[in-house]
């Protein structure tokens, strides 16, 4: 009897002590998660993600939002070499983009050059994703569309109704606005059903990311991506992935595009 009292008190005691290392280890690995965040299955370490402006020999796009990317090394610094799988990641891990909506936006990127890498220059070549009526680029034939209109963009901010926010309804009156305005002055003007779907899409995507659905996107979210080309400060990532089924709504199927 004594002999079996011995032994299971001993159990019990050993059963408490291996019971708290068990939580005190669940307990680091939950803190560990949180506290050092992964991409991809591999550790993020330091700055991995800091601001890097472009450096020479850096290639950039015409997007804003994909040059942010390069610009944090969620995409390639130097803009080079971005196969699909590294579209979707970035798209994924940077901007949370469900992966419905990655996976459509890296493989039309793909599929417009046939090849299974491409650059961030390529997508300046004309009407791919780069288009007329730009909210802040010139049209191609009006001149250089790849790079940032000083005029265009001070008024993309200036149609914040409130100074504050750039509403949904403060993008469709700017976009109209850039429409007729190309279609008088651009003789080889190009807007139909894929470039409608390319500015709808663009800027349903970015509010999502960036602002808030049901309001719109602020102006200094806004001057942060557009001007710098850097994560606005204090911005964070939407806490759930941004599916196709948030920014499809918005693009046209038909000629009758309101949004555009």
């Amino acid at each position: 009897r004594i002999a079996i009292q011995d032994f299971s008190q001993y159990f019990l005691a050993t059963t408490r002590t291996n019971m708290k290392s068990i939580t005190l280890l669940l307990a680091f690995a939950i803190v560990g998660t949180f506290a050092w965040p992964m991409m991809n299955g591999k550790l993020i370490k330091g700055d991995a993600h800091k601001w890097i402006a472009p450096q020479k020999g850096d290639v950039r796009s015409p997007c804003p939002v994909l040059n942010t990317l390069a610009n944090h090394g969620y995409l390639p610094r130097d803009g080079k070499n971005i196969t699909k799988n590294k579209f979707v990641s970035a798209l994924e891990d940077g901007l949370n983009l469900g992966f419905d909506l990655a996976n459509l936006l890296a493989a039309g990127a793909e599929s417009s050059f046939g090849k299974t890498a491409i650059d961030l220059s390529d997508l300046q070549k004309h009407n791919v994703i780069e288009h007329d009526s730009s909210l802040s680029r010139l049209d191609n034939h009006l001149g250089d569309s790849t790079v940032l209109n000083p005029g265009l963009f001070k008024r993309l901010l200036n149609a914040s109704s409130d100074g504050k926010v750039i509403t949904w309804n403060d993008f469709v009156v700017y976009r109209r606005e850039r429409q007729a305005e190309s279609k008088a002055d651009n003789n080889q003007w190009v807007f139909d059903l894929k470039q409608q779907a390319a500015a709808a899409g663009e800027v349903a995507a970015f509010v999502s990311v960036f602002g808030d659905w049901f309001v719109g996107v602020s102006v200094e979210n806004t001057r942060s991506v557009f001007q710098y080309e850097r994560f606005p400060q204090g911005w964070k990532k939407p806490w759930i992935p941004v599916f196709g089924v948030e920014v499809l709504p918005r693009v046209p199927t038909n000629q009758n595009c309101f949004f555009c």
